[in-house]
């Protein structure tokens, strides 16, 4: 009998149905008794966390207010009510990567833009006004790049496009002061520079060549302009040059 169990196990193919067969009860075996996924535990220990008593969890939206849900998914037609940054949230549950919360209204938040913080009440307090700071340096960045982008089509002869942008920048932004003074220099230095062309194109036609040259110095720094004006005074240049020597 052993010698015939034996020689089947030194058969290749029974080996392999072998070890298959092992392979295939122990991952049966460790998918029964594993734990759960990483994500449903991560998932729990937050809701534990966000539940304690000396934990709170604030509004931490990038693009605030939070909405709040009537159930946990991004629908169009489920918010409940909106809370701003740095507000308190009352977490009692929870589903996959949102909390259901009871206050201030009742609902479902997008976990990952809320920040749950224990501590003392000093400690929650800095925590809060982290999140503030957090907030103005995000409009800032956001209201610089938005007026840099605005220049570079003004600069680009693209006058209302740029206005249209600049008027996008919140009046909570850092950026706020000098995109409203752009409001009022653009279109004045942009009727400037229109006049200052307009004079170079006439005097230019009346053989008027110092006029021409003598307007480089007042015109005003826009590129689409400049760009316009450096033809007329390369022929007035050569027209000024042409006249000295015909003298």
């Amino acid at each position: 009998m052993v010698s015939r169990v034996s020689g089947v196990l030194k058969s290749p193919l029974a080996v392999g149905v072998c070890i298959t067969a092992i392979v295939t009860v122990a991952g049966t075996i460790y998918v029964i008794l594993s734990p759960q996924s990483d994500s449903a535990s991560i998932q729990s220990t937050a809701i534990a966390t966000a539940t304690k008593p000396d934990c709170r969890t604030l509004v931490n939206d990038p693009q605030p207010p939070l909405n709040i849900r009537s159930s946990p998914a991004e629908l169009k037609d489920n918010v409940v009510g909106q809370v701003k940054n740095g507000e308190t949230l009352t977490v009692i549950g929870g589903n996959e990567s949102w909390f259901q919360v009871s206050l201030p209204v009742q609902g479902w938040v997008d976990q990952s833009l809320t920040k749950t913080v224990c501590g003392t009440a000093a400690q929650i307090d800095d925590a809060k006004s982290q999140i503030a700071q957090s907030k103005e340096l995000m409009q800032k960045d956001q209201g610089d790049r938005i007026l840099a982008s605005a220049i570079s089509v003004y600069q680009a002869g693209d006058l209302q496009g740029a206005i249209a942008l600049v008027r996008t920048i919140p009046s909570s932004s850092a950026a706020y002061p000098k995109a409203q003074a752009k409001l009022k220099e653009m279109p004045s230095e942009w009727k400037q520079a229109q006049s200052l062309y307009n004079t170079a194109e006439k005097a230019l036609k009346q053989s008027q060549w110092e006029v021409v040259l003598k307007l480089v110095d007042e015109f005003p720094d826009i590129r689409f302009w400049r760009e316009k004006l450096a033809p007329l005074v390369k022929k007035a240049i050569q027209l000024r040059h042409t006249a000295s020597k015909s003298e």
